[in-house]
């Protein structure tokens, strides 16, 4: 990657405690089906993978951050489940319409101002393994809550051991009634 250029995306970036939950759910689904745990700190909510962006493009993206102005919410997360090629997640059964209206109003102001970014079908989900042994069939979890009151753009940093992940920018959401997902 040249040097000008960063890997970015705006994720959910979950508070400790949502995260010590999450990391318990993912050990026992780890013992069940192997494959590399998702580091507790890396754990995320993707909302537009931007990829590799110029540097000097950042204070464009945060402008646009502040701008996007939906309601906080809460999100449960009900459901865990796999997909082929070893990716085991977690995700709302019914996620919140403000959780729509935030990667919607995301999208459309990436496109406005001529941000390439992964335009397929928003489906939300946190990782929590990777190249897992099999692939579980989607069940319900007891609910991991949490309040959503911001959303961050995230660098993508290699490291020996594969990537970590750096909040370049936190950007608040309205204060809204919120609901669980």
């Amino acid at each position: 990657m040249p040097l000008d250029q960063l890997r970015l995306f705006f994720a959910l970036w979950p508070d400790d405690g949502t995260r010590d939950r999450v990391i318990e759910l993912s050990r026992r689904l780890h013992a069940d089906y192997g494959g590399r745990l998702v580091a507790r700190e890396s754990l995320h909510m993707t909302l537009a993978f931007l990829g590799e962006t110029l540097t000097s493009r950042i204070p464009t993206l945060e402008a646009m951050g502040r701008g996007i102005t939906t309601a906080s919410f809460n999100l449960a997360l009900t459901h865990a489940g796999g997909w082929p090629g070893g990716i085991v997640w977690l995700a709302p059964g019914d996620p919140p319409k403000e959780l729509a209206a935030l990667t919607t109003a995301l999208r459309v102001a990436l496109q406005s101002a001529g941000f390439r970014f992964d335009a397929k079908r928003f489906v939300p989900h946190m990782t929590l393994l990777r190249k897992a042994h099999g692939k579980p069939a989607e069940m319900a979890i007891a609910p991991i809550e949490f309040a959503v009151r911001d959303f961050v753009l995230v660098r993508t940093l290699p490291v020996d051991s594969g990537v970590c992940y750096d909040v370049v920018s936190r950007f608040p959401l309205g204060s809204g009634q919120g609901r669980s997902g």
